[in-house]
């Protein structure tokens, strides 16, 4: 596989040789081409933390509205299990795991060499990428 191949995205599939239910060790053999890992964090955000963020808000929102923001990330948010992870120094990436499998993969700005088939993903227009992968895939996201 050469570098630009590294980074192409596959729709549902990863990302060059990242694939979407890899463990954090199978993604960790990559090292060499997409970094080593810089930290790994809780997708959940700690309760006093939420609360205390929560009450900064002051009059903000209601004590009703509060406590349906909290009811309603316990009930919806990231679980416990969901973890992510930051690699790379010259071409980012943040990959979120959830019960140690790759589910997610956000690349900076600074990679350029992402791509998607022949579009760049970062040097065209959002709206011609999106449209490239839409049509691509056969999906109309757009109208």
């Amino acid at each position: 596989m050469n570098e630009s191949q590294h980074w192409r995205i596959e729709p549902k599939i990863g990302l060059g040789k990242l694939r979407f239910g890899m463990s954090r060790s199978q993604v960790d053999r990559f090292s060499s081409i997409y970094g080593t890992s810089k930290g790994i964090s809780s997708e959940k955000i700690p309760d006093d933390i939420l609360q205390s963020t929560l009450a900064e808000l002051g009059e903000g929102l209601t004590a009703e509205e509060k406590q349906e923001i909290l009811s309603l990330y316990q009930e919806t948010g990231p679980t416990a299990a969901g973890e992510t992870e930051v690699r790379g120094d010259n071409n980012p990436l943040v990959l979120t795991y959830n019960s140690d499998r790759l589910v997610e993969i956000l690349a900076d700005a600074k990679v350029r060499s992402l791509k998607y088939r022949d579009i760049s993903m970062f040097e065209e227009s959002p709206r011609d990428v999106i449209k490239h992968i839409a049509e691509t895939l056969g999906e109309t996201p757009l109208s």
